[in-house]
């Protein structure tokens, strides 16, 4: 992180709200200073801030970068926010796998929340894919861990409390990658919950602005129902099994 870096807050101090896009000022040894466009400044440790990823450039256009989805040949723009909606346990395995092996081929830092029952299988099915997981770049770009340590509990849950540990998680484990990071988890239960909705709408701008991409993983509950025609809405692209189409957001862009 250097002096000039465009960055997004990864928590909320007094008067700055998280997700605030701002400058940084001075690296410190311990604390980095970002000012603000209002005037103001604020220190942060570097695991609470995100660079935002910026566009290649030619001459005066900008050109913006995209990136293997995975899930078939389409390219996507980092940051984008997909989802999946499977049809049977296959396909949620063969689908997560595809999209982690793209991001690490990449040699981007990819986060994935895999129930601990699947977790060998999804293994398995990234060696097939030509992803080892006990290679040396794997062991350092690949991050296991089960859904309900990336979620809130049901108890505990509100769309702006998951919002912030979804940003801080993102920020310490992709933040100094210069690859950027892709993130998966397994949302089974959590359409039910009050604020779910809430936290899908105000993910996708953090994810654009930080270039992380994201898949959320729906549970097997059916096609045509409400909480898969909402999830259809709130993304960028959804996966069917193996069919790839635009979703709400990106037909509106």
């Amino acid at each position: 992180m250097k002096v000039g870096n465009t960055v997004r807050t990864a928590i909320s101090l007094p008067a700055i709200p998280l997700g605030a896009t701002g400058t940084v000022k001075e690296v410190g040894r311990l604390f980095v200073l970002v000012s603000f466009e209002d005037g103001r400044d604020g220190y942060y440790s570097r695991r609470q801030l995100t660079s935002v990823a910026q566009c290649a450039c030619r001459g005066d256009e900008r050109i913006e970068e995209t990136i293997p989805l995975g899930l078939s040949d389409l390219r996507v723009p980092r940051g984008t926010h997909s989802c999946l909606l499977p049809s049977n346990e296959r396909a949620s395995l063969d689908g997560t796998a595809r999209f982690a092996a793209a991001g690490l081929q990449s040699g981007e830092t990819v986060i994935c929340g895999v129930p601990r029952r699947w977790q060998s299988a999804f293994l398995v099915r990234l060696g097939e894919l030509g992803v080892p997981a006990n290679c040396e770049a794997c062991r350092q770009s690949l991050v296991i861990i089960a859904p309900s340590r990336f979620y809130l509990s049901a108890s505990e849950f509100t769309g702006q409390g998951q919002l912030e540990r979804t940003t801080s998680s993102l920020s310490a484990a992709c933040g100094a990658n210069p690859k950027g990071g892709r993130v998966f988890a397994y949302v089974a239960g959590h359409p039910d919950l009050t604020g779910w909705w809430e936290y899908e709408e105000q993910i996708t701008p953090v994810l654009r602005d930080t270039g992380i991409t994201a898949l959320c993983v729906y549970d097997r509950i059916g096609w045509g129902t409400e909480s898969w025609l909402r999830a259809i809405e709130l993304h960028h692209y959804v996966v069917r099994d193996d069919h790839v189409s635009r979703g709400g957001l990106a037909e509106t862009q």
